[in-house]
Protein backbone atom coordinates (compact mmCIF):
# COMPACT_ATOMS: atom_id res chain seq x y z
CA UNK A 1 0.00 0.00 0.00
CA UNK A 2 1.58 3.46 -0.98
CA UNK A 3 2.05 5.73 1.93
CA UNK A 4 1.03 9.56 1.86
CA UNK A 5 4.90 10.37 2.80
CA UNK A 6 5.48 8.27 -0.91
CA UNK A 7 2.71 10.17 -3.06
CA UNK A 8 5.66 13.25 -2.46
CA UNK A 9 7.51 11.22 -4.60
CA UNK A 10 5.40 9.13 -7.47
CA UNK A 11 3.29 11.56 -8.05
CA UNK A 12 2.39 15.40 -8.54
CA UNK A 13 4.61 18.30 -8.81
CA UNK A 14 8.08 16.68 -7.28
CA UNK A 15 7.47 13.48 -9.41
CA UNK A 16 6.73 15.49 -12.42
CA UNK A 17 9.94 17.60 -11.96
CA UNK A 18 12.44 15.09 -11.09
CA UNK A 19 11.26 12.92 -13.80
CA UNK A 20 12.01 15.75 -16.39
CA UNK A 21 14.93 16.43 -15.15
CA UNK A 22 16.16 12.65 -15.51
CA UNK A 23 14.97 12.40 -19.41
CA UNK A 24 16.38 15.19 -20.95
CA UNK A 25 19.11 15.71 -22.87
CA UNK A 26 19.74 19.43 -21.01
CA UNK A 27 18.68 19.90 -16.99
CA UNK A 28 18.30 23.48 -17.61
CA UNK A 29 16.03 23.16 -20.90
CA UNK A 30 13.68 20.64 -18.39
CA UNK A 31 13.88 22.98 -15.84
CA UNK A 32 12.43 25.75 -18.02
CA UNK A 33 9.72 23.87 -19.48
CA UNK A 34 8.54 22.77 -15.92
CA UNK A 35 8.59 26.36 -14.69
CA UNK A 36 6.58 27.65 -17.88
CA UNK A 37 3.86 25.41 -17.85
CA UNK A 38 3.45 26.11 -13.89
CA UNK A 39 3.50 29.87 -15.09
CA UNK A 40 1.44 29.50 -17.92
CA UNK A 41 -1.26 27.56 -16.03
CA UNK A 42 -3.71 29.80 -14.32
CA UNK A 43 -4.76 26.55 -11.83
CA UNK A 44 -1.38 25.15 -11.40
CA UNK A 45 0.24 29.27 -10.48
CA UNK A 46 -3.41 29.16 -8.21
CA UNK A 47 -2.46 25.79 -6.16
CA UNK A 48 1.45 24.86 -6.55
CA UNK A 49 3.10 27.78 -7.46
CA UNK A 50 7.06 28.11 -8.24
CA UNK A 51 7.96 28.92 -4.65
CA UNK A 52 5.64 26.27 -2.84
CA UNK A 53 7.30 23.57 -4.86
CA UNK A 54 11.04 25.11 -4.21
CA UNK A 55 9.89 25.16 -0.47
CA UNK A 56 8.84 21.35 -1.00
CA UNK A 57 12.22 20.20 -2.44
CA UNK A 58 13.66 21.87 0.62
CA UNK A 59 12.05 20.10 2.92
CA UNK A 60 12.47 16.37 0.84
CA UNK A 61 16.09 17.58 1.43
CA UNK A 62 16.57 18.45 4.44
CA UNK A 63 14.54 14.84 5.16
CA UNK A 64 16.76 12.63 3.26
CA UNK A 65 19.63 14.72 5.27
CA UNK A 66 18.14 13.56 8.44
CA UNK A 67 19.35 10.38 10.26
CA UNK A 68 15.93 7.77 10.85
CA UNK A 69 14.12 9.56 7.86
CA UNK A 70 11.11 7.86 6.33
CA UNK A 71 12.51 5.45 3.73
CA UNK A 72 11.56 6.60 -0.15
CA UNK A 73 10.62 4.41 -2.91
CA UNK A 74 13.73 3.19 -4.92
CA UNK A 75 12.55 4.89 -8.05
CA UNK A 76 12.88 8.28 -6.48
CA UNK A 77 16.60 7.59 -5.84
CA UNK A 78 17.25 6.28 -9.65
CA UNK A 79 16.09 9.57 -10.84
CA UNK A 80 18.23 12.28 -10.00
CA UNK A 81 21.22 10.05 -9.74
CA UNK A 82 20.30 9.75 -13.51
CA UNK A 83 19.95 13.52 -13.35
CA UNK A 84 22.72 15.07 -12.01
CA UNK A 85 25.40 11.94 -12.25
CA UNK A 86 27.01 11.92 -8.84
CA UNK A 87 25.27 14.53 -6.97
CA UNK A 88 24.03 13.44 -3.60
CA UNK A 89 19.95 13.11 -4.03
CA UNK A 90 19.39 15.99 -1.13
CA UNK A 91 21.83 17.91 -2.66
CA UNK A 92 20.23 17.78 -6.37
CA UNK A 93 17.09 18.62 -4.63
CA UNK A 94 18.63 21.64 -3.39
CA UNK A 95 19.58 22.78 -6.66
CA UNK A 96 16.61 22.56 -8.04
CA UNK A 97 14.87 24.32 -5.57
CA UNK A 98 17.42 27.24 -5.82
CA UNK A 99 16.47 27.14 -9.70
CA UNK A 100 13.23 27.57 -9.54
CA UNK A 101 13.55 30.21 -6.84
CA UNK A 102 15.46 31.70 -9.11
CA UNK A 103 13.27 31.32 -12.34
CA UNK A 104 9.86 32.27 -9.78
CA UNK A 105 11.04 35.77 -10.87
CA UNK A 106 11.66 35.58 -14.40
CA UNK A 107 10.02 35.36 -17.34
CA UNK A 108 9.97 31.78 -19.48
CA UNK A 109 11.49 31.14 -22.99
CA UNK A 110 9.13 31.66 -25.54
CA UNK A 111 8.94 28.37 -27.95
CA UNK A 112 10.85 29.62 -31.11
CA UNK A 113 13.92 29.96 -28.40
CA UNK A 114 12.97 26.39 -26.42
CA UNK A 115 10.74 24.37 -28.20
CA UNK A 116 7.80 22.48 -26.44
CA UNK A 117 8.50 19.11 -25.56
CA UNK A 118 6.12 15.87 -25.98
CA UNK A 119 5.79 15.45 -22.06
CA UNK A 120 4.89 19.13 -22.29
CA UNK A 121 2.64 18.96 -24.68
CA UNK A 122 0.94 16.16 -22.96
CA UNK A 123 0.20 18.29 -20.17
CA UNK A 124 -0.99 21.59 -21.65
CA UNK A 125 -3.51 19.55 -24.48
CA UNK A 126 -4.41 16.50 -22.40
CA UNK A 127 -8.08 16.69 -23.31
CA UNK A 128 -6.96 17.24 -27.20
CA UNK A 129 -4.73 14.55 -27.20
CA UNK A 130 -7.21 11.86 -26.31
CA UNK A 131 -9.70 12.74 -28.77
CA UNK A 132 -6.83 13.09 -31.07
CA UNK A 133 -6.21 9.31 -30.34
CA UNK A 134 -9.87 8.69 -30.47
CA UNK A 135 -9.79 10.57 -33.95
CA UNK A 136 -6.96 8.38 -35.43
CA UNK A 137 -8.51 5.19 -34.22
CA UNK A 138 -11.36 5.81 -35.59
CA UNK A 139 -9.41 6.45 -39.44
CA UNK A 140 -7.99 3.37 -39.28
CA UNK A 141 -11.25 1.25 -38.58
CA UNK A 142 -12.40 -0.61 -41.42
CA UNK A 143 -13.94 0.74 -43.52
CA UNK A 144 -12.16 3.83 -43.29
CA UNK A 145 -14.37 6.74 -43.08
CA UNK A 146 -13.15 9.92 -44.59
CA UNK A 147 -12.01 12.63 -42.48
CA UNK A 148 -15.31 14.55 -41.97
CA UNK A 149 -16.56 11.17 -40.73
CA UNK A 150 -13.99 10.58 -38.61
CA UNK A 151 -14.09 13.76 -37.37
CA UNK A 152 -18.05 13.18 -36.37
CA UNK A 153 -17.80 10.32 -34.73
CA UNK A 154 -14.49 11.30 -32.87
CA UNK A 155 -16.71 14.66 -31.57
CA UNK A 156 -19.68 12.32 -30.16
CA UNK A 157 -17.91 10.14 -28.24
CA UNK A 158 -18.29 11.71 -24.63
CA UNK A 159 -22.28 12.60 -25.32
CA UNK A 160 -24.34 13.43 -23.75
CA UNK A 161 -22.56 13.56 -20.35
CA UNK A 162 -18.63 14.79 -21.43
CA UNK A 163 -19.37 17.29 -24.09
CA UNK A 164 -19.78 20.33 -21.15
CA UNK A 165 -16.62 19.40 -19.55
CA UNK A 166 -14.07 17.01 -21.43
CA UNK A 167 -15.04 18.06 -25.00
CA UNK A 168 -15.44 21.70 -24.27
CA UNK A 169 -11.91 21.25 -23.13
CA UNK A 170 -10.56 19.37 -26.28
CA UNK A 171 -12.02 22.30 -28.53
CA UNK A 172 -10.19 25.05 -26.40
CA UNK A 173 -7.05 23.29 -26.43
CA UNK A 174 -7.02 22.42 -30.23
CA UNK A 175 -8.18 25.90 -31.09
CA UNK A 176 -5.10 26.90 -28.90
CA UNK A 177 -2.83 24.63 -30.83
CA UNK A 178 -4.28 25.85 -34.39
CA UNK A 179 -3.41 29.10 -32.80
CA UNK A 180 0.09 28.42 -31.61
CA UNK A 181 1.92 26.74 -33.63
CA UNK A 182 1.08 27.91 -37.64
CA UNK A 183 3.80 25.99 -39.50
CA UNK A 184 4.00 22.23 -40.56
CA UNK A 185 7.18 21.88 -38.56
CA UNK A 186 5.55 23.44 -35.71
CA UNK A 187 2.69 21.44 -35.36
CA UNK A 188 4.30 18.20 -36.16
CA UNK A 189 6.24 18.80 -33.44
CA UNK A 190 4.17 19.00 -30.70
CA UNK A 191 2.25 15.94 -32.81
CA UNK A 192 5.25 14.18 -32.12
CA UNK A 193 2.34 11.42 -30.41
CA UNK A 194 1.10 10.38 -33.75
CA UNK A 195 4.11 9.76 -36.08
CA UNK A 196 2.43 6.37 -36.27
CA UNK A 197 -0.92 8.25 -38.28
CA UNK A 198 0.54 11.95 -39.08
CA UNK A 199 -2.20 14.60 -38.46
CA UNK A 200 -2.47 17.29 -40.78
CA UNK A 201 -3.69 20.83 -39.89
CA UNK A 202 -6.58 20.02 -41.43
CA UNK A 203 -7.49 17.13 -39.27
CA UNK A 204 -7.45 19.36 -36.33
CA UNK A 205 -9.26 22.11 -37.81
CA UNK A 206 -12.08 19.08 -39.19
CA UNK A 207 -12.21 17.78 -35.72
CA UNK A 208 -12.53 21.42 -34.23
CA UNK A 209 -15.42 21.93 -36.60
CA UNK A 210 -17.44 18.40 -36.09
CA UNK A 211 -17.11 19.35 -32.09
CA UNK A 212 -18.90 22.97 -32.63
CA UNK A 213 -21.43 21.42 -34.97
CA UNK A 214 -22.08 18.88 -32.44
CA UNK A 215 -22.65 21.34 -30.15
CA UNK A 216 -24.92 23.17 -31.70
CA UNK A 217 -26.89 20.06 -33.25
CA UNK A 218 -27.06 18.54 -29.99
CA UNK A 219 -27.08 20.86 -27.09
Amino acid sequence: MTSNHDLLYIDGSIHLLVRWASAGESLEDELERFCRVVRDSPVAWSTMPLGVVSALLDVLADEMDSPGSSPRPAEFDVRPARAAGDWPPAEFLRYLAEYLRTKDYESSPGFRQLPMSLPEARIRFPQAFQILHRFVRISASDPYPDVEEAAKEAASTEHPFGCGTVMVSAAAELQQILLMFRSYEELDTVLRDFRGHPLARQDLQSLLAAIRTHFDEQH
